[in-house]
C-alpha cells in the first residue's frame, strides 16, 4: 500500500441559544428601574490530548476559545488514532441543558470519529464543568489510500435554559456527507450518487470495492434484476458484528423460492431476503449447524419501495423496514461462509460466483457496516432513503 497522509482539518463549534427577557415597568407615582443580573455564559475552558497512537501528528496545538474548540492531525496509517477530552463551563448564573447536537463528517469515510461522555438532554448548572471526549482514527480496514485526504468534522451544540422542560436524553450521531451514519460504513453503493454503469457499481464508502455487475441491468436511479441469473458481486465482507441496508422495490416472489436482496450464504454468512412472502433476515448459527431467520410481520407488497436495515451484535437482532423496528435475540456464534465466498448484491454467491437465489426487481442503494448500527442511527439511515425515494 502507498500510504499517504490523510490531514484532517477539524472543529467543533457550539451554538448557544440565548434566553430573551422582557423587563415590565410600572410608572404611578413611584419611578423604578429593575435591572437583569443573571448572565448566560457556557463556553469551552479546556481541550487536551489524552492519547494517541505513534503515526498521528498534531499540525497545530489543539485549542478551546470561547465557543470554539479546534484541533488538526495528520494519521499515516490504518489504525491510527488520537483522543481528545474537551471541557465545557457553565460560567454564567443559570442553568443550562443540551437541547440539540448534531454532528457532520464532510470528508471521507476512510477516517472515523467517536464522541462520548455527552448527548442531547444532558444539564450544565451554573459554575459546574462537564467533559467529553472526541476519537479520531484511520479505519483500519481501508486496503488503499482514498482518493479524497482531508476529513473536516463539525459538531454544533445548543444550550437552552433550563427551565425544567422534559428533553429525552439521545446518543450523538455523527453523519457524512451523505446525510448517513458515518463509523463503520465500509461499503455504500448508490445509483443517484453517481459512478456506476453498466459493467461496475461504484463503492463510496470505506473499502473502495466496486461491485461487478453480472447480468443487472442500469436504470434511471437502480439496477433491476430479472430473477433469471442477475446478480452484483463484492468482496469478502465477514464481520462479527454488522449491518446491512437495501433500498428496493419487488416486482416478483415465487413463494418456494428464497429471493436474496444481499447476503453471502454459504454455509455460512448473513443476508436479508424474502422467504415465504416475509422480508427476513437470516444468519448461519454454527452450533445448530443452520440459519436462524428473523421475520418481519408484514407480507411483502409487490412494485412497493421499501428501505430494508437489519444489524446483528452478538446478542441482539434488529429488523427494521420503513422507518419501523422489531428487536429479537440471537442465541449461538455466527459462521462464516465456506469457500471464501463474496458479499452479492440479487443472488446468492459461492465462492465468487452467483448460484441461486435469484431476485427479481430493482436496487437502489445498499450498504455495508462493520458494527452493528442501533436502532436510532438505523432510523437516520432509513429517513434518508424515506426523502430521497420518496417512500411512503
Amino acid at each position: 500500500m502507498n500510504k499517504k497522509i490523510i490531514i484532517l482539518s477539524m472543529c467543533i463549534a457550539i451554538l448557544i441559544m440565548t434566553i430573551g427577557y422582557s423587563i415590565f415597568l410600572s410608572n404611578i407615582k413611584i419611578n423604578g428601574t429593575a435591572n437583569i443580573t443573571s448572565t448566560w455564559n457556557i463556553l469551552f475552558t479546556k481541550i487536551e490530548q489524552i492519547s494517541k497512537t505513534s503515526g498521528v501528528v498534531e499540525k497545530t496545538p489543539p485549542k478551546a476559545t470561547g465557543t470554539l474548540a479546534t484541533f488538526n492531525i495528520g494519521v499515516n496509517y490504518p489504525g491510527d488514532k488520537i483522543v481528545y477530552e474537551i471541557t465545557v463551563t457553565n460560567e454564567g448564573s443559570l442553568n443550562a441543558v443540551i437541547n440539540n447536537i448534531s454532528g457532520t463528517d464532510t470528508g471521507n469515510n476512510a477516517i472515523y470519529y467517536k464522541i462520548e461522555g455527552i448527548n442531547k438532554g444532558d444539564k450544565l448548572g451554573h459554575g459546574e464543568s462537564k467533559t467529553f471526549t472526541v476519537e479520531i482514527g484511520y479505519n483500519s480496514e481501508v486496503t488503499k489510500n482514498p482518493e479524497i485526504l482531508t476529513s473536516e468534522l463539525t459538531i454544533d451544540i445548543t444550550y437552552v435554559q433550563d427551565l425544567g422542560q422534559e428533553i429525552i436524553v439521545e446518543p450523538t450521531i455523527i453523519t457524512n456527507k451523505y446525510g448517513l451514519v458515518s463509523n463503520g460504513l465500509m461499503s455504500y453503493y448508490d445509483v443517484k450518487n453517481g459512478g456506476s454503469n453498466s459493467d461496475t457499481w461504484k463503492d463510496l464508502g470505506v473499502l473502495g470495492i466496486d461491485g461487478k455487475v453480472d447480468g443487472a441491468t442500469l436504470g434511471d436511479n437502480y439496477y433491476s434484476f430479472d430473477r433469471s441469473n442477475d446478480c452484483i458481486l463484492l468482496d469478502k465482507m465477514n464481520y462479527p458484528n454488522i449491518t446491512l441496508e437495501i433500498a428496493t422495490s419487488i416486482n416478483n416472489i415465487t413463494p418456494s423460492i428464497e429471493h436474496i436482496f444481499i447476503g453471502n450464504f454459504q454455509v455460512g454468512g448473513y443476508g436479508i431476503l424474502i422467504g415465504n412472502n416475509k422480508i427476513e433476515f437470516a444468519l448461519y448459527n454454527s452450533e445448530k449447524k443452520g440459519y436462524d431467520y428473523f421475520y418481519y410481520n408484514s407480507d411483502a407488497l409487490l412494485n412497493t419501495m421499501y428501505t430494508i436495515s437489519t444489524s446483528y451484535n452478538e446478542s441482539n437482532v434488529i429488523l427494521c423496514v420503513n422507518g419501523t423496528c422489531q428487536t429479537y435475540e440471537a442465541t449461538g456464534n455466527l459462521g462464516y461462509p465456506s469457500g471464501n465466498t463474496v458479499m452479492a448484491i440479487g443472488c446468492n454467491p459461492e465462492g465468487n460466483k452467483k448460484i441461486a437465489g435469484y431476485f427479481n426487481g430493482n436496487i437502489y442503494s445498499a450498504r455495508i457496516y462493520n458494527r452493528a448500527l442501533t436502532k436510532e442511527e438505523i432510523l437516520v439511515n432509513q429517513a434518508k432513503d424515506i426523502e430521497e425515494f420518496s417512500i411512503n
